[in-house]
C-alpha cells in the first residue's frame, strides 16, 4: 500500500507529571511540515479529545529558622506557612465555565516530628481550557502563596524569617478545536467502521495541547482495552478487544493523508506530511 502523504511514527517522553509535555514540544520546535496529528493516549478507545486544556504547574518552596518544637517554641514554621497557603488555595471558589481546576498534588517538608520546620515546599497543578481564566486563577493563588509566609511571619512577629520560592515547573499550552473538525470527525467514523462508538470528550491535557495550540489538526484517540483507577497505586488494565484501537487509528490515518489511486487526501496539505504520536 503506497500512501498519498508520509507518515511520522513518534514515541513521546515527558508527558506524564512534570515532564511538561518536552518531548512534543522537541518535535514542533524541530519540525515544520506536521499538518495533521494523531496522539494515543489512554485506554478508553471510543474517547476523543480536540480540545487543549492548558496546565500551569509550580513549586512552592518556604524556607525558615527552624529549631526545637519546645525549646525555640515561637519561631515561624516553614510548614505552618505551607499549610495557611493550601489553606487559602482550597477554599478558591471557581466558575463551572469555563472549567479551571486546581490541586496541590504533593506536600515535603520538616525533619522530625519535634522540630519547627526549616523548609517545607508543595506542587501545585493549576488548569483551564480558557488562557485569561488560567491567568486570574494563578495570579490569585501565587499571591496566597506570598501572603502566607507574610502571616507566619506576622503571627509569630518574626520579620521576614519565613521566605517564600515561587518556581514554574510546567506549562501546558491551551487551544480549541471545533467537534465538526475534519480530523475529529474522520477519527470518528474510522471508529465506527470497527464497532467503536465515538465519544466527544472535547478537552483535556495531552500531547496534541502543542499543535493544538499551534492550530495544526490533532485529535487525541484511546489505545483501546479497559482500564480503571487511574493515577492511583490501584491503576489496572485489561486488553480486552485491544486490537480495535489500532485498526481505527490505522484507518483514520490512511483517510488523512490518502492511498495512491485509490483516494485523496482529506487533511490540507502541509508540506505533505501527517503525524502519529504513541504517548510513551
Amino acid at each position: 500500500m503506497q500512501t498519498d502523504g508520509s507518515i511520522l511514527f513518534v514515541a513521546t517522553v515527558g508527558e506524564e507529571g512534570i515532564g511538561n509535555l518536552r518531548g512534543v514540544k522537541a518535535l514542533f520546535d524541530h519540525r515544520s511540515d506536521i499538518c495533521g496529528f494523531i496522539s494515543i493516549d489512554g485506554t478508553n478507545v471510543g474517547r476523543l479529545v480536540y480540545e487543549a486544556t492548558g496546565s500551569r504547574r509550580y513549586k512552592i518552596e518556604y524556607t525558615a529558622t527552624g529549631g526545637h518544637s519546645y525549646g525555640d517554641f515561637g519561631l515561624p514554621s516553614a510548614t505552618h506557612a505551607a499549610g495557611r497557603a493550601i489553606a487559602t488555595i482550597a477554599d478558591h471558589k471557581l466558575p463551572a465555565q469555563p472549567k479551571t481546576t486546581f490541586t496541590v498534588g504533593e506536600i515535603h517538608g520538616g525533619t522530625a516530628i519535634n522540630a519547627i520546620a526549616s523548609s517545607a515546599h508543595f506542587l501545585l497543578d493549576m488548569r483551564s481550557t480558557s488562557i485569561a481564566a488560567l491567568d486570574t486563577l494563578e495570579s490569585k493563588v501565587l499571591d496566597a502563596c506570598r501572603r502566607a509566609a507574610e502571616q507566619e511571619n506576622f503571627h509569630w512577629e518574626a520579620g521576614d524569617d519565613v521566605k517564600v520560592n515561587i518556581t514554574c515547573i510546567g506549562e501546558r499550552p491551551a487551544g480549541s478545536q471545533s467537534q465538526s473538525a475534519t480530523i475529529v470527525q474522520i477519527a470518528a467514523e474510522a471508529g465506527r467502521l470497527v464497532g467503536i462508538k465515538p465519544i466527544f470528550h472535547g478537552s483535556g491535557s495531552t500531547d496534541s495541547n502543542v499543535p493544538i495550540h499551534l492550530g495544526i489538526p490533532a485529535v487525541t484517540v484511546g489505545r483501546g482495552g479497559e482500564g480503571g483507577s487511574t493515577h492511583t497505586l490501584n491503576e489496572w488494565f485489561a486488553p480486552e478487544k485491544a486490537y480495535a484501537g489500532p485498526q481505527r487509528t490505522f484507518l483514520a490515518m490512511l483517510a488523512l493523508i490518502g492511498i495512491l489511486g485509490t483516494s485523496d487526501p482529506m487533511l490540507s496539505s502541509r508540506n505533505d506530511a501527517s503525524m502519529i504520536s504513541q504517548n510513551e
